[in-house]
């Protein structure tokens, strides 16, 4: 297995262990969150008093009462998991509150979200190519993406402006035609630039984002009583639906996504799960469904998973 690999899997295996042992329980700060109001929803009591909750967990962070006030989504606070860490004993006190300073530096490098992400991804699909007489299937494809996403660019009451800017390229391996074995047909690596605008309801949790994109793609058309690859640049725009579900460390997006060609009455139909877990490691199943009304209209079938890193 190469070292790189193997090391990967140390890493996720260590910061696992690291938050299933742990006396803490790193808390990613969202939009309307304050101290009391946290640990009220852990149920943690009693909040208030010389050495109780509110105390322990300021001076667990090195936070004043004024200082929190200053604390902004993305950010990370350490909360006791036991009250057993309410010792009296100075040392005790110490200790402890330099063990949560540095699980709160580990997590803030490795775990926490960024307000700005930068989002590296690779997937496996499979492509079928449905003609009216044919129905020609692509075994392997493989796609490599960069996508950036500025989180709450714009923040108004409880809505977020969310613009997203992504370059992917994406290859398909040779055509499997079920009329016959003998015909071939190569694909030259297809592009894809993606804009978007989100507007997020942070209350609800729901999105929705006006998209655009430039798509130059190699793909399968009837021309001359043959099939043959050809490649169409086409011009998308349309709209997209998501629903967020926060936890700790882990943040999930269920999203739809409706788009219309300028060329060739071209639709474009998208479902995908996507889940950041731990916040950065991404994990993704997607569906598209692309209809081009070429010298013969096709149906373009595509489904896959992609994996990837998110900083």
């Amino acid at each position: 297995m190469n070292k790189y690999l193997i090391g990967f899997c140390l890493t996720v295996a260590s910061l696992s262990s690291l938050a299933n042992e742990s006396d803490y329980l790193p808390y990613v700060i969202k939009s309307g969150d304050n101290v009391s109001q946290i640990l009220s929803d852990y149920s943690k009591k009693p909040l208030y008093g010389k050495d109780q909750w509110v105390e322990k967990v300021l001076k667990l962070n090195r936070l004043t009462y004024e200082s929190t006030k200053k604390l902004e989504p993305g950010d990370i606070i350490v909360l006791p998991v036991e009250s057993k860490v309410f010792a009296k004993t100075e040392y005790q006190d110490e200790v402890k509150t330099l063990k949560s300073s540095w699980e709160k530096r580990l997590v803030a490098e490795y775990l926490a979200p960024k307000k700005y992400n930068l989002l590296f991804t690779g997937s496996f699909f499979n492509r079928n190519y449905n003609f009216t007489s044919e129905n020609v299937e692509i075994k392997q494809g493989f796609q490599a993406s960069v996508e950036y996403k500025e989180r709450e660019v714009y923040v108004e009451d409880r809505f977020s402006y969310n613009p997203m800017i992504s370059i992917t390229a994406y290859t398909q391996s040779n055509a499997d035609f079920s009329s016959d074995e003998n015909l071939v047909a190569e694909f030259t690596p297809s592009t894809l630039v993606t804009t978007q605008l989100e507007l997020e309801d942070r209350d609800s949790q729901f999105a929705m984002s006006a998209v655009g994109s430039y798509e130059s793609l190699s793909t399968l058309e009837f021309d001359n009583e043959s099939y043959q690859a050809s490649r169409k640049n086409i011009i998308w725009g349309g709209v997209e639906l998501s629903r967020y579900f926060y936890t700790n460390q882990n943040t999930y997006q269920l999203s739809a996504t409706a788009l219309r060609g300028n060329d060739f009455n071209a639709t474009k139909y998208q479902g995908r799960l996507r889940g950041f877990i731990k916040q950065h490691y991404i994990a993704e199943i997607f569906f598209t469904q692309t209809k081009l009304d070429l010298s013969e209209r096709s149906i373009v079938s595509d489904s896959g998973f992609s994996l990837g890193y998110r900083f």
